[in-house]
């Protein structure tokens, strides 16, 4: 029903590190750089408009926060949000 992922093309598959599933609408991938590593997170976040249970809203938050801190402090972060 939900989910987030990543397509990783051929050409860079062995630069990825890690891949790591928080829930079905949070994951995320680290990709060695050259001066540093990426960390990518993928969300399917909870809308406003549906009438989700405010604590499923509540726990995608913590979830998202403790997803954002796991990674390393020095790799370069970024968030997409579907």
């Amino acid at each position: 029903m939900f989910g987030s992922g990543f397509i990783v093309n051929k050409r860079i598959k062995d630069l990825v590190i890690d891949l790591k599933a928080k829930t079905t609408r949070i994951c995320r991938i680290r990709v060695r750089g050259l001066f540093f590593n990426y960390s990518l997170i993928c969300v399917h976040a909870p809308t406003e408009e549906k009438d989700d249970d405010d604590d499923e809203k509540d726990n995608f938050n913590k979830d998202l926060d403790q997803t954002y801190k796991e990674g390393p402090k020095r790799d370069l972060k970024n968030l997409w949000r579907s």
